[in-house]
């Protein structure tokens, strides 16, 4: 995939779902019970996805997108570029700040 830094896998029982977080330092957190639900191909493809999302920096975007709606809150073009963006990503964003 062309990764420039080695990014840690870690296993927890706290998720049920796996997931990239950490803006300075990511990881990937992987649920412990994965190889027990998962299929021999599965988790190939989950650890595809994260390092996917890692590669497209979706973390920094994420973030600096939610900063700037708390910082323009006020301003409506703000919300209307939110609706738009939402329209094409299917409403996620709302879901991952609420």
């Amino acid at each position: 995939m062309n990764l420039h830094q080695t990014v840690p896998i870690y296993e927890t029982s706290s998720l049920r779902s796996p997931c990239l977080h950490g803006l300075l330092q990511p990881a990937i957190y992987l649920p412990e019970d994965i190889a027990v639900i998962a299929d021999s191909n599965q988790p190939a493809h989950i650890l595809m996805h994260e390092l996917t999302h890692y590669k497209r920096k979706d973390l920094w975007f994420n973030f600096l997108w939610a900063l700037s709606i708390g910082l323009h809150w006020y301003n409506p073009f703000v919300w209307l570029a939110v609706r738009k963006n939402e329209s094409r990503s299917g409403g996620r964003l709302r879901r991952r700040c609420s």
